[in-house]
């Protein structure tokens, strides 16, 4: 087991999840020295000078950090072979039964990857070997082989602090303080700068993208995903709609460069006729099918597939 340096008196960490609500970060804190776990949460686009109070945190945050380095895997599935060791800053995990974590108990931020976890088994003082991990959520699919031993690990439960923003401050870089309760924000060190990016706002990436050969050309399917739902899998049917409206952008790239880009209302499928093909000198070719909703606030990430010709 790796040996780090001890939490600080107040432990937090700051993440940015997609969020029901619109743009906004979620932070939890713990003060370490078991006292009262009111924290001020305070930001600032300018690093030492200039924080302002956003909020405060009431209960217990369950944050820690990685002891052990979790191994890459498929995301949205079950990893049932990976683990990871977690040490808390204070307070415990439980394991829960998989059809509760399928509704979304234990879900939980590490790195800037998104996990949920069926297991967590007590393996030292405040330390849990977490496993029956379900990999790469809420479009975290490229952080799931990013992992190091130190990173921060946060369980995304009702003890978080939301702190909403506005779309005017996308792409604003703010750094977090947090000040326990009856202490001075110039004696706390800061503890995490973020870029607000939008993307607990803006639409999920699509799933089950396919693109098929039909006798009419190129059928294109995919399944809408919510911010609302955190499911390992979901089921498309069940799926509620964040936006006010149901809209899809789809880009056919031949070689990096787009050839087409059309936009599709309250329709999950899409079909690249051998008309269009051939207007755009793509039948031959290994096109790259790229797929994404638009919301409210902007367009989502997109989901991508390779159509090879037969």
């Amino acid at each position: 087991m790796t040996e780090l340096d001890p939490f600080p008196s107040v432990y937090a960490v700051a993440v940015e999840v997609p969020d029901p609500l619109g743009p906004a970060i979620r932070v939890a804190a713990a003060v370490t020295e078991r006292f009262t776990n009111q924290v001020g949460i305070y930001w600032t686009r300018t690093p030492g000078s200039g924080y302002r109070g956003v909020g405060a945190t009431t209960g217990v945050g369950r944050v820690g950090r990685a002891l052990s380095v979790l191994p890459s895997a498929d995301p949205d599935l079950w990893d049932n072979s990976g683990e990871v060791l977690v040490e808390l800053a204070r307070g415990t995990l439980e394991s829960r039964p998989t059809s509760d974590v399928e509704r979304g108990a234990n879900l939980a931020v590490l790195g800037g990857e998104v996990i949920a976890f069926a297991t967590a088994a007590l393996e030292g003082e405040r330390t849990y070997r977490l496993s029956g991990i379900a990999r790469g959520l809420l479009d975290t699919a490229a952080r799931t082989g990013t992992h190091a031993i130190g990173e921060p690990f946060m369980l995304l439960d009702e003890a978080t602090l939301r702190i909403p923003y506005h779309p005017d401050q996308w792409g604003d870089e703010v750094t977090l303080r947090a000040v326990r309760a009856g202490r001075s924000i110039a004696d706390a060190p800061d503890f995490a700068t973020v870029t607000l990016a939008g993307a607990s706002a803006l639409p999920r990436a699509p799933g089950a993208l396919q693109a098929t050969e039909v006798a009419g050309g190129l059928q294109v399917s995919w399944a809408r995903r919510s911010r609302h739902r955190n499911r390992v899998v979901d089921a498309p049917a069940m799926v509620p709609l964040d936006e006010p409206f149901e809209r899809f952008e789809i880009e056919v790239a031949m070689g990096g460069a787009p050839v087409r880009v059309e936009t599709v209302e309250a329709a999950t499928s899409w079909l690249y006729s051998m008309a269009m093909q051939f207007e755009d000198a793509s039948v031959l070719a290994t096109k790259t099918i790229r797929v994404r909703q638009l919301g409210a606030w902007g367009r989502g990430r997109p989901a991508e597939v390779e159509a090879v010709p037969a």
